[in-house]
């Protein structure tokens, strides 16, 4: 019988730049918040002492109303299938397939391979959902690097201290940031709106990158817009009609959050 021997690796890769959103009792959230964009090479599970996993190891804090998912995001091979494991949480996934996952403070370690001989893959985490409890710590960013360990399980040990550790911040309620110093100085018209939305803003430092967000009701961010001087107008005439929420904010946090309706 012919001795196959692995080499361990563990390798650290550059997470993309993943822009925060200010989550808010309420206001549905769709993010990614952690993003691996290099493909990662996989191939069939341990159980042959052979195969070769990606092992991640990530702190998910647990946020009521919020689910983590693991997306298939690219794949060398459009047709390949791969194992992803959290425990004894298995699926079988391709592209543009995801799997929820569980926070199980401290780390959650989440396994992933392919269902034959070897393929490259690349992998998203989202968070979907809305928070239900302010005051709770939510992933709003992440470390330089995040690491994964090669192969995982199948001749050598794990290196548990190769792990993505995430910022985080605080789930903000809507009575906190209606409260909030300078939120009277804010106003945004008209409400219900048409073609356009207006921003007024005053007593207010323009080189803290302030900026309006508006997030439809499946927590997805569809438009951005930088507010640079006291009165900004938005067009909204391509945004389908509708329930929105808006978030203005700053590199200090939030100035004002609330509700607009798009109608014709």
């Amino acid at each position: 019988m012919k001795n196959i021997f692995l080499i361990t690796v563990f390798a650290s890769i550059t997470i993309s730049n993943i822009q925060a959103q200010t989550w808010t009792v309420g206001v549905p959230v769709n993010r990614t918040i952690i993003d691996y964009p290099v493909d990662i090479f996989v191939t069939i599970t341990c159980d042959t002492m052979s195969g070769q996993e990606a092992e991640f190891r990530i702190a998910l804090p647990q946020v009521a109303g919020i689910n983590y998912y693991v997306v298939i995001d690219n794949a060398t091979n459009p047709t390949h299938t791969y194992e992803l494991r959290q425990g004894v949480n298995i699926q079988i996934m391709s592209l543009g397939d995801s799997m929820q996952i569980f926070s199980t403070a401290p780390v959650d370690t989440i396994h992933l391979s392919y269902a034959g001989y070897e393929s490259s893959v690349s992998v998203k985490f989202k968070a979907i959902g809305t928070p239900t409890i302010a005051g709770q710590s939510y992933p709003c960013g992440s470390t330089d690097d995040g690491w994964y360990n090669l192969p995982i399980g199948c001749m050598y040990p794990n290196f548990p201290d190769n792990t993505t550790y995430l910022t985080n911040c605080i789930v903000q309620s809507l009575s906190s940031i209606d409260d909030l110093p300078g939120s009277n100085n804010v106003l945004i018209f008209p409400n219900p709106a048409k073609a356009i939305l207006n921003i007024q803003v005053a007593n207010t430092d323009f080189s803290k990158h302030t900026k309006l967000l508006l997030i439809n009701t499946l927590g997805q961010t569809v438009k951005q817009v930088s507010v640079e001087r006291a009165l900004t107008t938005v067009d909204i005439a391509n945004l389908t009609l509708g329930i929105y929420h808006y978030q203005l904010q700053n590199d200090s946090g939030i100035l004002k959050i609330g509700k607009i309706v798009i109608e014709e």
